[in-house]
């Protein structure tokens, strides 16, 4: 994410980051070349880690921006039990 006054669009209606939070942190993701991301769809943070999904891969940070892994996807089958 780049850009000082990030915005997210809402039902046709773009709103400035700063209008819904007190306080914004910036966290940079560390990249490596085998983990170029673009197109992301979703970020979620959970126990210490942060979950992109990008063009059918998972890519996983801990919680200062250090890459740890990726994964395909189309690989993983998940069941209902």
């Amino acid at each position: 994410l780049v850009g000082s006054e990030m915005c997210i669009r809402d039902s046709n209606k773009i709103l400035q980051l700063s209008e819904l939070f007190d306080r914004i942190r910036y966290i940079p993701l560390e990249t490596p070349d085998t983990a170029l991301i673009a197109n992301v769809q979703s970020v979620t943070y959970h126990n210490g880690r942060y979950y992109l999904i990008a063009e059918n891969t998972l890519y996983v940070f801990n919680r200062h921006g250090q890459y740890l892994s990726q994964h395909n996807l189309s690989l993983i089958h998940i069941c209902r039990c």
